[in-house]
């Protein structure tokens, strides 16, 4: 084995740190509804801090099982470090003390080995009492603290779906809980599909932007103000100088009748209002020859006209938003109420797309069409139709709610029973559409999807030569690809109806690429690059795959792949044996691959050396 001093670097680390941030160890990702249920459980761990930490002893249990340690797994299966310490910024496996496997090759494709460790627990045959498929609580500690907990009130979705934590420096919550969107299911040991750390980041740069909205605080707001006021001012006078004008002040100051307004000491109460302020208040000693409507001062100090005034200010506020808020506000109320149902159901209708098509499903079995929901919200199929090209009949799928699950499928077939009698494994929903069933032509056709009122959601168009097998579908490669590509299923069982489907990738490469992963290996049983992995990119949506092994003198030993129906990017593996299963001594052999690519009618052939190595 070409061993890496990983322990001795590790436990340098530790004694120059002085000491292990536990409590930066979060529980990530938690797999409690696996294919294999005594197998394949596992729990992720991730290291958040900046300082390696041992986790040999620490308990992890369930709400039902609080007696199980952390130990280093080191059965055959082992693809991780040695040991149980995990690095700054790596993740660990806790998996099932029997796990058999089922997550190396996604590991080496995606993962990175090198610092992954893989982890399991003793003093059971399970991690907790076996993690509950809708509802359980995952748990961590350290000297009988609670390091960080991980707990779920419902399924994740179906067999091999996870449960991730998009936020790692958040609490798991309703609000921090999705299922794992990877097309396999769940990342096992690396960065979890639905994270969502990096918009975090940029957060800090907002507070910083305010800085613009100061700039016109300094313009003199204050003085822009200060100058309407002045007018305000004048206006508010303005009303009580019109009323002064009638009695005119220099006529009853001539007259003597000024004795009068001794009387009238009650026009002091108006004196109390911003009036008296003005000198021709004393007008008012006029219609005290009325002096018995003491009421007029009152009405002064009434004068919410002073009030009216400030109705100047509303045109303040029209200047800032006059014709805006009050449309604003009757759109507000309208448009949302009406429109806004049609709007949420068109958005989650896009959503909705032909998946998957059984056109020639070969003798006693029978045709079916496969829709998928990529959103996270369920949508209801009631008044959705499928229509062939050809035929002016759209076929209605359901006229009662019909609902399909985020991130779930529906099988719209001929013959249901017999469907469920073909897939006895298909565990969704499979119905046989109201409106009767359109047969579908093996020479080709073009099928719509339709929403209730017509219009088409997705359309999907195959031929006779996107798929030559009967008893193979045709599957969408990806539904964001433009234009679509469809392809028969690489699937060993030829269909897969109810998960993801074979050919699906990312993206599709220029040329044909080819990458080894652990050359030279040790295949010595050690659980430390025991093996091959060799990842093939092909320049189309599907091809046909044949890989062999020679020594280094061109004598045959094994094949690995045999004319294979693979998709655009194949993973697969050689444990250093020959055909008959024994172990070949250390040395170079010859790994030749063939990739044949029926849509591009080329063929191509490659070959590589790989090197079995010594352990030391």
């Amino acid at each position: 084995m070409i061993r890496k001093h990983h322990l001795a670097v590790t436990a340098l680390c530790l004694c120059l740190s002085g000491k292990a941030a536990g409590s930066d160890i979060v529980i990530s990702e938690v797999l409690a509804d696996p294919h294999s249920e005594s197998k394949g459980e596992f729990v992720e761990l991730y290291n958040a801090g900046d300082e390696p930490v041992d986790l040999d002893g620490w308990p992890l249990g369930d709400s039902r099982d609080v007696n199980d340690t952390i130990m280093d797994f080191t059965g055959p299966h082992d693809i991780g470090l040695a040991g149980t310490v995990l690095a700054p910024g790596a993740y660990a496996l806790v998996v099932d003390p029997d796990y058999e496997g089922a997550y190396n090759v996604r590991v080496g494709a995606e993962g990175d080995p090198a610092s992954l460790l893989m982890l399991t627990v003793k003093g059971d045959r399970t991690l907790g009492n076996g993690l509950g498929n809708s509802q359980d609580l995952v748990f961590i500690k350290k000297d009988d603290i609670t390091i960080d907990q991980f707990a779920w009130t419902e399924s994740a979705g179906g067999n091999g779906i996870s449960w991730e934590r998009p936020r790692l420096d958040l609490p798991v919550d309703a609000a921090n809980l999705l299922s794992s969107e990877h097309p396999d299911g769940s990342t096992p040991g690396f960065r979890n599909s639905t994270s969502n750390d990096p918009p975090a980041l940029p957060e800090p740069e907002e507070p910083g932007e305010p800085i613009v909205p100061e700039e016109p605080q300094e313009p003199g707001g204050p003085e822009d103000p200060d100058e309407p006021t002045e007018p305000e001012t004048p206006t508010g006078p303005v009303d009580p100088d019109e009323p002064t004008e009638p009695g005119e002040p220099g006529n009853p100051n001539e007259p003597v009748e000024p004795g009068e307004p001794d009387e009238p000491v009650e026009p002091t109460e108006p004196t109390e209002p911003v009036d008296p302020d003005e000198p021709n208040e004393p007008v008012e000693p006029d219609v005290p020859a009325d002096p018995l409507d003491p009421v007029d001062p009152d009405e002064p100090n009434e004068p919410v006209e002073p009030d009216e005034p400030a109705e100047p200010q509303e045109p303040m506020d029209p200047d800032e938003t006059d014709g805006p808020t009050e449309p604003e506000t009757p759109t507000g109320p309208v448009d949302p109420t009406e429109p806004m149902p049609p709007q949420n159901a068109d958005r989650s209708l896009e959503n909705v797309f032909i998946n998957e098509i059984m056109f020639n499903p070969g003798p006693n079995r029978t045709e079916w069409i496969e829709l998928h929901n990529r959103g996270r919200t369920e949508i209801d199929l009631a008044g959705s139709s499928l229509k062939l090209d050809h035929v002016d009949r759209a076929r209605l799928i359901s006229s009662d709610r019909l609902v399909i699950e985020g991130q779930g499928f529906l099988v719209i077939a001929h013959d249901a029973v017999l469907f469920h009698e073909t897939y006895p494994g298909f565990a969704g929903i499979a119905v046989e559409a109201v409106g009767g069933w359109e047969r579908l032509r093996n020479s080709g056709a073009r099928l719509l999807l339709l929403d209730a009122g017509g219009i088409t959601i997705h359309d999907a168009e195959y031929d006779e030569e996107s798929n030559p097998d009967p008893g193979r579908s045709v599957e969408l490669v990806n539904p964001d690809f433009e234009p679509q590509i469809w392809g028969p299923s690489a699937d060993p069982e030829g269909s897969t109806p109810g998960r993801r489907n074979a050919l699906n990738v990312t993206h599709i490469p220029d040329g044909v690429s080819l990458h080894v992963a652990n050359n030279p290996f040790s295949p010595d049983g050690d659980n430390y690059e025991d093996i091959c992995l060799v990842t093939v990119e092909l320049p189309a949506s599907h091809g046909i795959l044949h890989a062999m092994v020679f020594d280094i003198s061109g004598r045959f030993l094994k094949t690995l792949i045999d004319q294979t129906a693979v998709a655009s990017r194949h993973v697969f593996s050689w444990d250093g044996t020959d055909q008959h299963g024994r172990s070949l001594p250390v040395g170079p052999y010859i790994l030749y691959v063939e990739q044949m690519l029926p849509t591009l009618d080329k063929l191509t052939a490659s070959k590589h050396v790989v090197v079995i190595a010594s352990s030391p």
